[in-house]
């Protein structure tokens, strides 16, 4: 099955499914009324080699095959979106001692995915190839740092962002 379009083509899978129950008492072999799905995976093309993996789908007993797919594959959207948001926006730096702080660090943590993001389909809306949300993130840091040169110096755009583009290499590999 086909579940999307990847850079570099379909990406696709061999999945077959089967209900599963919960065992309520093992030794008198006693099933719970709850049913379940057990979705099994197993790389097909390039990846043909690769492990079998396995979700466990609850609560969706009327879903297709397909649907279980669709769902069962967003799981690598939400690993991006939690690295993106530690590698490039400090979700993982809070050293606060409250859930009030932790929260507050998270939600603006969250906006500023969110402004990264929009910023991103904008730019990607011309091109075919977006740029990623790293350079994103590299671009918003940039013309920050060339607007501040802009107000606080006097510089001239070209001059600013030289001076920017410096200083910030200073600071990471950019």
């Amino acid at each position: 099955m086909t579940w999307n379009e990847g850079t570099k083509g379909g990406l696709s899978g061999e999945f077959y499914r089967t209900p599963i129950r919960v065992v309520k008492d093992r030794s008198n072999r006693w099933l719970a009324d709850e049913t379940g799905w057990l979705l099994l995976k197993r790389p097909s093309g390039e990846e043909g080699e690769g492990e079998l993996k396995a979700w466990i789908c609850w609560g969706l007993d009327k879903a297709s095959l397909e649907e279980l797919v669709s769902w069962g594959q967003l799981r690598w959207t939400v690993e991006r979106f939690h690295q993106d948001i530690k590698q490039e926006l400090g979700a993982d730096k809070y050293q606060g001692r409250t859930w009030r702080g932790f929260h507050h660090h998270l939600s603006a943590v969250m906006l500023a995915h969110a402004f990264v993001a929009e910023r991103r389909l904008e730019a990607g809306k011309d091109r075919e190839d977006s740029a990623s949300f790293t350079e994103v993130v590299r671009q918003i840091v940039r013309e920050s740092a060339v607007q501040r040169l802009m107000e606080n110096h006097g510089f001239d755009r070209p001059k600013a962002r030289k001076v920017a583009v410096d200083m910030l290499r200073e600071y990471s590999d950019w």
